[in-house]
């Protein structure tokens, strides 16, 4: 009863044109009483402690569309305290030490976390195809002493293309509005590429402002060979609904297991147990 009252508030905010606001608000009052982050406004930098370690996170300059926030400090201790904890709370300590797709990486938390917190010990993969995201992510890395991580500039659809993208920081996306050209692959292609085992991947996160739905129809390889646990953002909207309608009904034909909750940031995950794949 909790999780649907909480999801019709959250969809009404939505509609109402209320719920960035809110969640900025609420993502503030996380970082500041919480968190307790340290900032170092001349190096851009802000450090919090997680779990006892410290992880530092490079502050972002962003002016969008959608909303002005100069130096958006909450960003990345809200992933930490937040997004993260949706992402992987039904993800088993084996699939987050394996090869780990980052799909939509941004500042990079998903690799920070699971290199410091997790000790992931393999390679870790991540898509972001906008130039100063890529390159944010990339300091964050650095500042971490983060390292066997690949960054790979190309956003993930369903075959080889060029689209146009509205880059607007954490939610840049495939619009038909955008005003830059980027490549996009599909994943099965680029796992061919980098020579990686499908059996070998054993997370993929995916959070691309809902494009998820093409991405998962470019990684039929990966979902019929391999037995990744998949940790999908699905409180997009696309053509009047919720996008974790779409990624359920894709991922149950391959066979898996699904499951949609945690309304802070609407995650669908993703399992596979001995099942038997129905025909795409």
């Amino acid at each position: 009863m909790r999780k649907k009252i909480s999801m019709s508030l959250i969809n009404t905010t939505k509609k109402l044109g209320i719920y960035s606001a809110l969640r900025d608000a609420y993502h503030k009052r996380i970082a500041y009483y919480s968190l307790k982050p340290k900032w170092n406004l001349i190096e851009r930098i802000v450090s919090i402690k997680f779990k006892k370690i410290k992880l530092k996170f490079k502050l972002t300059d962003e002016q969008t569309s959608c909303y002005s926030r100069p130096i958006w400090k909450c960003e990345p201790l809200c992933f930490l305290k937040n997004e993260l904890k949706g992402y992987l709370q039904n993800c088993s300590k084996k699939n987050k030490s394996g090869i780990v797709i980052d799909v939509g990486s941004y500042q990079g938390a998903l690799p920070v976390y699971l290199r410091k917190i997790e000790k992931n010990k393999k390679r870790i993969i991540c898509f972001e195809p906008i130039k100063e995201n890529s390159q944010v992510l990339k300091e964050n890395l650095k500042l971490n002493n983060i390292e066997n991580v690949t960054i790979i500039k190309k956003g993930l659809w369903n075959k080889k293309d060029l689209l146009l993208f509205d880059a607007q920081g954490e939610a840049s996306a495939i619009s038909n509005k955008g005003k830059i050209k980027l490549c996009v692959t599909d994943l099965d292609s680029e796992l061919k590429r980098l020579k990686i085992n499908p059996k070998e991947v054993s997370l993929v996160k995916m959070d691309i402002e809902g494009a998820e739905i093409e991405t998962i129809d470019g990684m039929k390889n990966l979902l019929k060979v391999g037995n990744p646990f998949l940790a999908i953002a699905s409180y997009h909207w696309r053509n009047g609904e919720q996008t974790y309608k779409g990624v359920e009904k894709k991922l149950k034909k391959f066979g898996y297991n699904v499951k949609t909750g945690y309304p802070k940031h609407l995650t669908t995950w993703a399992w596979k147990e001995k099942a038997k794949y129905k025909k795409i």
